[in-house]
């Protein structure tokens, strides 16, 4: 509306007015796709801005750098988003930069030396994110240092298996590289099975 009302923007010698078009991705990986799409050949699209999750951004991006159609991803980090796409960027840091940076902080902050490790084996970003600090922690700490790497699957509400293995393996942390809807659940349960530390 801004753009619009100071008289649209200049590309070139030419003037344009700004039209969004919007598709829900439902947050699902074909979904995402079938949104960009539809975006790109139906509504003719000029850019996409988004999907935001890498489980949605990265099958988003393969679509829209094979249309040759710029998206930008305001939050996905998982390198594959952009890996071999000119025509896709994005707008945050990647996983091989976060892990490291979060290794550093449970080591300095918390004296971490064993690690803990639950994640949703089958989304792009909590795999992604929790193998590279698995990879940065052993780097740091030693090989085995990572006690425990617990996974579950997308939806799952119920993680006690995993997290009293979690509790029983001597971690100093426990790191937990989800999205808002499973962390308080996995709080909750942890602290429910005695995890006390952080």
């Amino acid at each position: 509306e801004q753009v619009n009302a100071a008289g649209g923007i200049q590309v070139g010698k030419d003037t344009y007015d700004l039209d969004f078009e919007y598709e829900d991705n439902e947050e699902k990986a074909e979904s995402a796709t079938a949104a960009a799409l539809k975006l790109i050949t139906q509504n003719g699209v000029l850019a996409i801005i988004g999907p935001q999750a890498s489980k949605q951004a990265v099958p988003a991006g393969e679509t829209s750098d094979s249309f040759e159609t710029p998206m930008i991803s305001p939050w996905s980090t998982n390198p594959n988003t952009t890996l071999n796409r000119p025509y896709v960027f994005r707008a945050c840091f990647l996983d091989p930069f976060q892990a490291p940076v979060a290794v550093n902080f449970v080591s300095e902050e918390f004296d971490a030396k064993k690690a803990a490790v639950i994640y949703d084996i089958a989304s792009d970003y909590p795999n992604g994110l929790a193998n590279d600090f698995k990879k940065a922690f052993e780097k740091r700490h030693g090989a085995g240092s990572v006690v425990a790497f617990e996974t579950f699957t997308t939806k799952d509400t119920d993680f006690s298996a995993q997290l009293t293995n979690i509790v029983k393996s001597g971690a100093d942390v426990l790191f937990v590289p989800q999205y808002y809807g499973e962390v308080p659940l996995i709080v909750k349960q942890a602290q429910e099975l005695g995890w006390k530390k952080p």
